[in-house]
């Protein structure tokens, strides 16, 4: 298993990282908006994303990279012309994410130094099987770190798109097509769950 591949157009990837020492990442709310708002601001031209969860010192983030032919009509302003361009296009893209995060948070609480893992680590998703645990893995996660007892009590999940039906900036579809529509998505999502209780 490779945790730090390179990141080629048009496949789906599980992203994750830690705060450094496993520190906390996020420790209010508006930590959590800031950084979902930053993340949407430097990866909508590259990638489009399925799930997150944001949790006190990391996340998970399931996307699938656009296709090259697709960023540069949709966003003419990136120019990739190779997957080669294309990989270390998004690893710098989402280094600047992160890199950006870390300032705002060190000014805002006073600290210094880096805050993330040095790397992010990202994993293809090969197996139709697989990107279904994933999911399940993304939004059970608060309850596998006992940061919540249900899915629906934490807040900074992708959880609360798909079930509130809000219009954002998730690609919902193509997952809802594929656990059957949102009534089994739902279904096996609370089965997992009190599987962990």
């Amino acid at each position: 298993m490779r945790f730090s591949e390179k990141l080629y157009p048009g496949i789906i990837y599980h992203i994750w990282t830690h705060g450094v020492l496993d520190e906390d990442i996020f420790r209010e709310d508006q930590n959590y908006i800031f950084f979902l708002n930053r993340y949407f601001k430097y990866t909508t031209p590259i990638l489009k994303t399925y799930a997150f969860c944001l949790m006190p010192n990391h996340f998970h983030f399931l996307v699938k990279t656009r296709n090259i032919d697709e960023i540069n009509t949709k966003f003419p302003e990136v120019k990739i012309y190779s997957d080669n361009e294309f990989a270390e296009y998004t690893s710098k893209r989402i280094g600047n994410l992160l890199n950006s995060y870390t300032k705002s948070f060190n000014s805002f609480y006073k600290r210094k130094g880096g805050l993330f893992n040095r790397h992010f680590k990202r994993k293809s998703i090969d197996k139709e099987e697989y990107f279904t645990k994933i999911i399940l893995y993304i939004h059970n996660n608060p309850i596998h770190h006992g940061f919540a007892h249900r899915i629906k009590d934490w807040p900074y999940s992708s959880w609360h798109s798909y079930i509130n039906k809000k219009d954002d900036n998730l690609y919902k579809e193509d997952v809802l097509r594929w656990f059957g529509g949102l009534d089994d998505f739902i279904k096996i999502h609370l089965d997992m769950e009190n599987q962990q209780l």
